[in-house]
C-alpha cells in the first residue's frame, strides 16, 4: 500500500486577461448606473475609466499573452498592508510637496500646471454621491488595481532576470513617462520606483497596489487644496514624504520571488 499522496492541481494564477475582464465588467455596470443617473457618457471621469480599464488593463493582457509572463496574486499580511497604506499616505505629501516646488521653482510652466487644475477640478467635482463613487472608483481604485497589475505585477515578471535595482530604476521610470506630463514626470518616477520596492519587500503587486490606493485616496480627499507660497514648506513636505515612504518601505518583511516568464 503507498502512502504517497495524489497530486495536486497547481493553483490558477490570476492574469492580466482576467484582471481586465474583471474591472470591465465593474466599468460597464457603473457606466451603466451613470447614464441612468444623468451623467452624460462625455463626462472626463467616464472617459477616464475608459482609458485605465481598456487602455493599461488591455496593455496588461497584451504583455501576458505575448511575453507569458503572469502577475502571481498574493494577499499580504496585515502588518505589510498597514505599511503599505502608511506608505502611500507619505507618498501622497511627497508628491503634493513635488508639485508645489515645481511651481515656485518653475513660473515657465504655469500654463501646464493651469491646465492641469482646470483638468483635476473636472476629475475630482464631487457635487452628489454619484459624484463620489465616480471618484473613488475612477481616481481612487481602478488606477491602483490596474496599473499595478500592469507594472509591479506583469512588467515586473519580465524582468525576472534583473536586479532588484534595476526592477525599482526601470519601472520607476516607466511609471513616470507612462503618464505623458512633464509637471508630474520626476515625481512620479520616484512614487514608481517606490511601488516597485513595495513589490520587491513584500507579497508582490498587491501590497504595492494598496499603498498606490492609499496614496490616491490622500491626495483626492486630504491634499487636494494643499496650497503654500514660497519654497520652503513644499521642500519639507518633499523630504519627509519622501523619508517617511522610504521607512516605511523598510518594515515590509514579506519578500516576494518574481516569477519568469513561461517557455
Amino acid at each position: 500500500m503507498s502512502d504517497a499522496s495524489p497530486p495536486v492541481a497547481p493553483a490558477r494564477t490570476p492574469t492580466g486577461g482576467g484582471a481586465l475582464a474583471s474591472a470591465l465588467a465593474v466599468s460597464l455596470a457603473l457606466l451603466a448606473m451613470s447614464i441612468a443617473a444623468g451623467v452624460p457618457t462625455g463626462d472626463v471621469r467616464l472617459r477616464a475609466l475608459a482609458v485605465t480599464v481598456l487602455g493599461v488593463g488591455g496593455a496588461a493582457a497584451f504583455v501576458h499573452r505575448v511575453m507569458r509572463v503572469s502577475a502571481r496574486t498574493r494577499l499580504p499580511s496585515t502588518r505589510d498592508a498597514a505599511l503599505a497604506a502608511a506608505t502611500g499616505v507619505a507618498l501622497s505629501a511627497f508628491g503634493a510637496g513635488a508639485l508645489l516646488l515645481e511651481r515656485a521653482l518653475l513660473p515657465g510652466l504655469a500654463d501646464r500646471f493651469a491646465a492641469r487644475e482646470v483638468m483635476m477640478d473636472a476629475l475630482l467635482r464631487r457635487d452628489s454621491p454619484l459624484d463620489t463613487l465616480l471618484v473613488v472608483v475612477v481616481v481612487v481604485a481602478a488606477p491602483a488595481l490596474v496599473e499595478e497589475l500592469l507594472f509591479r505585477g506583469l512588467l515586473r515578471s519580465v524582468m525576472a532576470s534583473a536586479s532588484v535595482a534595476q526592477r525599482v530604476a526601470v519601472l520607476g521610470g516607466l511609471f513616470g513617462l507612462f503618464h505623458v506630463d512633464v509637471v508630474v514626470l520626476l515625481p512620479l518616477a520616484y512614487v514608481g520606483a517606490i511601488l516597485t520596492l513595495t513589490a520587491e519587500r513584500s507579497a508582490g503587486w498587491t501590497t504595492a497596489a494598496i499603498a498606490h490606493a492609499a496614496l490616491n485616496a490622500t491626495s483626492v480627499f486630504a491634499l487636494e487644496r494643499v496650497n503654500a507660497d514660497g519654497v520652503w514648506v513644499p521642500a519639507a513636505m518633499v523630504i519627509a514624504g519622501a523619508w517617511a515612504a522610504v521607512a516605511a518601505v523598510g518594515g515590509l518583511r514579506g519578500a516576494d520571488v518574481v516569477p519568469a516568464p513561461q517557455n
